[in-house]
């Protein structure tokens, strides 16, 4: 049995198009969620794997990224 692996990064946030750099507050989750942009980018990429088996997607807790693998999915 073969698997395919995909890693993904989580589209574009506010502080990515602002430049900023920004401490996250540990352990409480980060506020930040994705831009108009990267919600875009990330339904790009969903397109394209449109056509792969995806049986799961693992991600971190983080609303970005919980974003992110919520329209991969």
């Amino acid at each position: 049995m073969n698997n395919t692996y995909f890693i993904l990064r989580h589209g574009e946030t506010p502080y990515q198009l602002k430049k900023e750099e920004i401490i996250y507050p540990w352990p409480e989750p980060s506020p930040i969620l994705l831009t108009e942009k990267g919600k875009k980018q990330i339904e790009s990429v969903a397109k394209k794997l449109e056509s792969e088996k995806i049986d799961l997607i693992f991600s971190s807790d983080i609303p970005r990224a919980k974003e992110t693998a919520e329209i991969i999915s």
